[in-house]
């Protein structure tokens, strides 16, 4: 996500890695490494001018309702 190259973030949204570190960030409130890898996608992501990820992010991996959820 950092590099902000389409084609590689295309083959995340594709393989469900969005999905899965989300899914896990909530799984495991205590996991440091793994908030640290979700806030450096999460930086990378708003960014960078990939307005598709940030669409993915919002409608497909519900970021925002799972965010209130979690609060």
């Amino acid at each position: 996500v950092k590099v902000n190259c389409r084609a590689i973030n295309a083959v995340l949204m594709k393989q469900g890695v969005f999905h899965t570190v989300l899914d896990l960030f909530f799984q495991y409130a205590w996991h440091n490494f793994l908030h640290l890898v979700l806030d450096q996608m999460m930086v990378g992501l708003l960014a960078g001018a990939d307005l598709e990820l940030k669409k993915f992010m919002i409608s497909e991996c519900k970021l925002p309702q799972r965010l209130m959820q979690a609060s």
